[in-house]
């Protein structure tokens, strides 16, 4: 090959390379609205997943934030959940935990009192299948329904699953604090 074929070739790689870098760009651009559109109708359906009479929520982690205990997780947001009357009917925490396979983020509901309603994630685990996914069947999940935040450290892990149910115990710990600092804060 000759100096002016590889400039050559080099001239055509990059043309291309621009033009699809620019085809790339533009169709994210004309599809980000939709795809945020789609993330937040999921985040909702979420949000009622464990707090059924979800509407709408005042963030409060603000508030708590620096009256929580030292935990592994990181808490991302703490609302106090609304009814469509308007009328509180709970609180949802969100929050994220490393597991065995990744990051794992929780979103869990608790009733005006502080008891857990339900637990959800709102993105894909990366978890191991079979094994650290028994995080998400209702087995494991229904261990905390019901449950305050004195209860939750009596619910036990999951036999082969540990690192992934202990962090998924941890967010709920949290949550469940986060919960009680909301209580006392009042509306």
């Amino acid at each position: 090959m000759n100096k002016s074929s590889i400039i050559k070739d080099t001239i055509i790689f990059t043309t291309i390379t621009l033009i699809l870098a620019t085809l790339l760009s533009g169709v994210k651009i004309l599809t980000q609205g939709r795809i945020d559109e789609i993330k937040n109708q999921s985040l909702n359906s979420a949000y009622r997943e464990v707090c059924a009479e979800y509407d709408s929520g005042v963030d409060v982690t603000d508030k708590i934030i620096d009256k929580l205990i030292v935990s592994r997780a990181k808490l991302l947001n703490c609302k106090i959940a609304y009814n469509d009357k308007k009328e509180k009917c709970g609180y949802v925490v969100m929050n994220e935990i490393s597991g065995y396979g990744g990051s794992i983020i929780t979103l869990i509901g608790f009733d005006n009192d502080g008891n857990v309603t339900g637990i959800a994630y709102p993105e894909t685990l990366q978890e191991t299948p079979g094994i650290g996914m028994r995080v998400v069947e209702n087995d494991f999940i229904g261990r905390f329904i019901g449950k305050n935040k004195d209860a939750i450290n009596d619910v036990d892990t999951l036999t082969g699953a540990t690192i992934s149910s202990t962090a998924v115990k941890e967010s709920v710990a949290l949550a469940a604090d986060c919960v009680v600092k909301a209580i006392n804060i009042g509306d």
